[in-house]
């Protein structure tokens, strides 16, 4: 018989793991990191710094506007539904370009649908319609 700890208990005894894994140790380091790091320069010096401005980035589109008597209108030349059908298959290399739909609030939803059906049917969807800005 061996001292202390019986052979059959030997078998019985099973491992233990601590609470805690070795990812959950790691996420917690890696919080306490970022949150005790400063990505701030340090000020020592006091620095007038100039005044800037940020002006968006130009970006190719395709602008159509409808007025309020059903006209349509693709980049400020007038044309109709049919003739915008022609002209978007002739720009058919621009469908990931944007497109602009302006119309008219009071307008009815026929035309809009119509000028949407055109550019869906040619695979132009990258569609936003503009807005005035709410209160």
């Amino acid at each position: 018989m061996t001292r202390g700890v019986q052979k059959s208990n030997l078998a019985k005894m099973k491992p233990f793991t601590l609470g805690a894994s070795a990812a959950d140790m790691a996420m917690l380091l890696l919080i306490f990191f970022m949150i005790s790091t400063s990505t701030e320069p340090p000020k020592t010096v006091p620095v007038d710094l100039p005044v800037g401005r940020t002006e968006g980035a130009e970006q190719a589109t395709l602008n159509i506007s409808i007025s309020s008597d059903g006209a349509v209108y693709l980049d400020g030349t007038r044309t109709t539904v049919a003739a915008l059908r022609d002209q978007l298959a002739l720009r058919h290399g621009e469908r990931e370009l944007p497109v602009t739909i302006t119309a008219d609030r009071n307008l009815k939803y026929g035309i809009i649908s119509k000028v949407l059906g055109a550019a869906k049917e040619l695979g132009f969807l990258n569609i936003y319609f503009m807005a005035q800005p709410g209160d």
